[in-house]
């Protein structure tokens, strides 16, 4: 699907950062969303959010961006405990250079 490949990357792009936009602005993200959406599945504006999505295999962008939060922050959460061990390891001398 072209929405995927090319505007939903663009709609989440800095998703880390959404936490702190307001409410306002994540709204417009989502409209965005919603219209794209629409032009996809041809479903006219009277149809609900939810069944729009649904038909365009869509989650609604704030949940999209709750579940890629949670897994930056587990990425980030695994590269700090490595570099924990790497330190470990070098300052106990056990790292070797070859």
């Amino acid at each position: 699907m072209t929405y995927t490949a090319l505007i939903r990357p663009v709609l989440e792009y800095g998703y880390q950062d959404y936490q702190l936009v307001s409410q306002t602005n994540l709204n417009k993200l989502e409209r965005v969303q919603l219209s794209a959406a629409r032009i996809i599945t041809g479903l006219r504006s009277c149809c609900p959010k939810a069944i729009v999505l649904y038909e365009a295999d869509l989650q609604p962008l704030s949940m999209r961006i709750r579940t890629n939060s949670a897994k930056y922050i587990a990425k980030l959460q695994s590269i700090g405990s490595l570099l924990t061990e790497l330190r470990n390891l070098f300052y106990s001398g056990q790292a070797t250079r070859d």
